[in-house]
């Protein structure tokens, strides 16, 4: 397989014997995302902007980041206030402006961490496309000896 990084990541998983795969490398992306987002991002003004714009998180990537945040390691309290700050400011000058539109409420973007997830997903997926198709006899062994996938994720491939 050559020196992949996708592959040794979705190999590491696969052998970790995680039940779901899949399930697995979101969640580690997701995780790497807002300990880089808390630990480094979050005072930077910029990034902090780029959130308050799309009208912050969605809820399961808020939620993730709150117990993220929470956890006595990596404790950040403050990090997600500014977020929540900012997020709140924002909503209120749009509330001040459009109080007879119901849409204020509505995420101007996509959720930052959903589109972030979805851009490496797309290259996980494909890696996995190309991995199977390609009758790699090491990956196969690999895949048909791990736990396989949870239903959402197998329907998700078979589409």
């Amino acid at each position: 397989m050559g020196t992949d990084t996708a592959y040794f990541r979705i190999e590491r998983l696969i052998k970790s014997g995680a039940e779901c795969f899949i399930c697995a490398l979101e969640d580690e992306i997701e995780r790497k995302y807002f300990d880089v987002y808390l630990s480094e991002l979050v005072m930077d003004s910029r990034a902090r902007e780029k959130i308050v714009e799309s009208r912050g998180f969605c809820n399961h990537h808020f939620y993730k980041m709150l117990t993220i945040a929470a956890k006595p390691e990596s404790a950040d309290g403050h990090g997600v206030a500014l977020i929540a700050k900012g997020i709140i400011e924002e909503l209120i000058q749009d509330l001040q402006r459009y109080t007879k539109n119901f849409k204020v409420f509505h995420q101007t973007t996509s959720c930052p961490a959903c589109a972030h997830l979805a851009s490496f997903m797309e290259i996980y997926n494909r890696k996995i496309l190309e991995l199977l198709s390609s009758r790699n006899a090491e990956f196969l062994k690999l895949f048909i000896n791990s736990k396989g996938l949870c239903f959402p994720h197998f329907v998700e491939r078979a589409n």
